[in-house]
């Protein structure tokens, strides 16, 4: 549910974070992973 707020360009992250208790970290660390998928964490 975050990412797909995030996709919809109408939310910032601090109102993703709020609404759906995902963390920060956590979204911008599935972003990244999401734009490059090579990358292992």
């Amino acid at each position: 549910m975050a990412l797909t707020l995030y996709d919809s360009k109408k939310y910032t992250i601090k109102e993703i974070t709020e609404r759906t208790g995902v963390s920060k970290a956590k979204i911008y660390q599935t972003l990244k992973n999401r734009t490059n998928p090579h990358i292992k964490v």
